[in-house]
């Protein structure tokens, strides 16, 4: 860094600390850091709502509420939960079991003909238990893939 500091000054630089720092890079001895780019938060949301969306289309039975519109709270709910679950295979498989585990109860056959929807299932505590249930069946060995095919037949025969 002097060598560098002595070239600058004999070619007439001034050889203050910007000038040696310029010299260097000039010279490639060491590499400007960049940075790295990521997706903003904006455009993994706009990513991933609508995702979450057709999931929720694809996996919940007839007669359950369709999101229509985002809303910013919606939005907020489904980006905290995707924070801790970045897998929509669980998203699904959680659905699909929370579904099948009480079909009655959250299909509206409760005193007060409630159903559960897509708010409800990003709820912290419902979205921890059912993501968990479809963690803990590919731990006892079974297949996820199997898993939603078996779900989707019970799902089916509830449509019918």
């Amino acid at each position: 860094m002097e060598a560098l500091a002595a070239e600058a000054k004999a070619r007439g630089a001034e050889s203050n600390k910007s000038t040696v720092a310029r010299e260097i890079l000039r010279e490639g001895l060491f590499k400007k850091k960049t940075r790295r780019k990521t997706k903003s938060k904006k455009s993994q949301r706009d990513e991933v709502v609508p995702q979450v969306y057709a999931l929720w289309d694809e996996a919940a039975p007839k007669g359950i509420a369709r999101p229509r519109s985002m809303n910013d709270r919606r939005t907020a709910k489904i980006m905290a939960r995707h924070a801790e679950q970045p897998d929509l295979g669980k998203w699904k498989a959680g659905i699909i079991l929370m579904f099948a585990s009480n079909r009655g109860f959250y299909l509206g056959k409760n005193d007060r003909d409630w159903k559960a929807d897509l708010e409800y299932f990003v709820r912290p505590d419902v979205f921890a238990k059912w993501t968990d249930a479809a963690q803990q069946f590919e731990k006892a060995g079974g297949d996820t893939n199997e898993f939603l095919l078996m779900m989707k037949k019970v799902k089916d025969e509830q449509d019918v």
